[in-house]
C-alpha cells in the first residue's frame, strides 16, 4: 500500500464500526493476478452459487505470494462497500443442536499457495478458487477477492482487491445438483483433529472431489463441513471420557449442467480419491496432510451415495440424507481496515 491514504466515513452512517471509504486512488498497490468471476450459477431466485479463479498476489515488478496467508471473497453492494455476512456464515454452527436458519452462507477458505507455481513472471491463473455458496446476501451487487496476513486476531486484510462483474441473480434454468458425503479415517484422532484445523483443508478436497468425477471442475463443488467425529467411549473407574475417533467427516455439494450422478450411487471410489487428495497435498505444498494421507493406516476413504436431483425454480430435490444434519461451517470474509506495507 501506499504509506498515507485518506479514508472516509459514509455520510449518514448508523453503522458503528463499519469500513471506512477509501478515498486515495490507488492506494493498494497490489493485486490478484488472471482473476475471472462465473456466473451466478445457482438458478433459484435468492440463492447464489459464485466461484472466482485467480493467480497469486503481485504487482508490476513482482509476485508476493510469500507475504499472504490466505484469500477472502467478499460480497459487495452497489457502492461497493462490504456486506456484512458475519450473521448469515454463523447461523448453523455444527453441532449446535438447533436448526440453520435457512439464511446460512458459506465461503469457501482458500489458503496461500507458494507451491503451486514457479515464481517466474508468467500468472497462473488458475492457482486458486475461492466460492460464495447459499442465500444471496441482501444488496450483492460484486465480489471482491482480498489478501489477507496472519491469522485470529493477529490477521490484517487489504482494504481492497480485484472486483468481479457485476453478479445477477440467477432466476431460471436446471442445474444438476449432488450432495454427498466422505469419511476420512486416519492413523490417530489427533491425525484427525489437526487436519480438519488445516488451513489447506476445504481446497484440497475441493480439487479432490473435482479431480475424482470426469468433466467436473474446482468451481462445480463446495465443501459444507469438514470435522471430526466426536464419537466417544469411557476410560477407566472414573468414567472419564476421550476422544475414540480417527474419522473426518465431509459434507459436499456439486453444483453443476456438465455431470449428470444416478441418484443413490457413488460419485468416485475411495481410492480415486484418496489418490487424488496426495496429489492434491501435493501440488498445495500441504506436507502435513500428505505425510497423513501417506502413513500406512490412512484407509480409503468411505464414498457414501449421492443424493441428486435437479435445483431450479420449481424443481429442487435436496439431499434427504443431509434433511436432519447442521451443516459446518466455513470462515467468513468481512473486510476490516488494515493497512501494513508490506503486504
Amino acid at each position: 500500500m501506499l504509506a498515507t491514504v485518506a479514508l472516509k466515513c459514509p455520510t449518514g452512517n448508523p453503522v458503528a464500526g463499519a469500513t471506512p471509504d477509501l478515498k486515495t486512488e490507488g492506494a493498494v498497490t497490489c493485486t490478484v493476478c488472471g482473476a475471472a468471476s462465473s456466473e451466478d450459477k445457482h438458478p433459484k431466485s435468492g440463492k447464489v452459487f459464485i466461484s472466482v479463479t485467480f493467480g497469486p498476489l503481485g504487482n508490476s515488478s513482482a509476485f508476493h505470494e510469500d507475504k499472504v496467508t490466505s484469500y477472502g471473497l467478499i460480497p459487495l453492494d452497489d457502492k461497493l462497500r462490504p456486506i456484512d455476512v458475519s450473521t448469515m456464515v454463523a447461523n448453523a454452527a455444527p453441532d449446535s443442536g438447533a436448526a440453520a436458519s435457512a439464511d446460512r452462507l458459506y465461503i469457501t477458505p482458500v489458503a496461500s499457495n507458494t507451491a503451486g507455481f514457479s515464481g517466474d513472471t508468467c500468472c497462473p491463473n488458475t492457482l486458486h478458487t475461492i466460492s460464495m455458496y447459499g442465500t444471496k446476501p441482501p444488496g450483492l451487487f460484486k465480489v471482491m477477492v482480498v489478501a489477507k496476513q496472519g491469522t485470529g486476531n493477529s490477521e490484517i486484510t487489504l482494504p481492497w482487491g480485484w472486483t468481479s462483474p457485476q453478479i445477477d441473480d440467477a432466476t431460471g434454468g436446471i442445474t444438476n445438483q449432488i450432495e454427498g458425503t466422505v469419511t476420512l479415517t486416519f492413523a490417530s484422532a489427533a491425525d484427525a483433529l489437526a487436519a480438519a484445523s488445516n488451513p489447506k483443508i476445504h481446497v484440497l478436497l475441493t480439487k479432490a472431489i473435482a479431480a475424482s468425477i470426469a468433466g467436473l471442475t474446482e468451481s462445480d463443488v463446495m465443501i459444507t463441513k469438514v470435522k471430526p467425529s466426536f464419537a466417544r467411549r469411557l476410560l477407566g473407574e472414573d468414567g472419564e471420557r476421550r476422544l475414540s475417533t480417527s474419522d473426518l467427516l465431509v459434507d459436499y455439494i456439486i453444483m453443476t449442467t456438465s455431470v449428470t450422478i444416478a441418484n443413490g450411487n457413488a460419485p468416485f471410489t475411495g481410492s480415486t480419491l484418496k489418490a487424488n487428495l496426495k496429489l492434491a497435498a501435493d501440488a498445495l505444498g500441504a506436507t502435513t496432510l500428505k505425510t497423513a494421507f501417506d502413513h500406512p493406516s490412512f484407509a480409503d476413504p468411505r464414498v457414501g451415495t449421492a443424493s441428486t436431483g435437479e435445483s431450479g425454480m420449481t424443481n429442487a430435490n435436496h439431499a434427504a440424507s443431509h434433511a436432519s444434519s447442521a451443516f459446518a461451517l466455513v470462515m467468513a470474509s468481512v473486510v476490516t481496515l488494515a493497512i501494513q506495507t508490506s503486504l
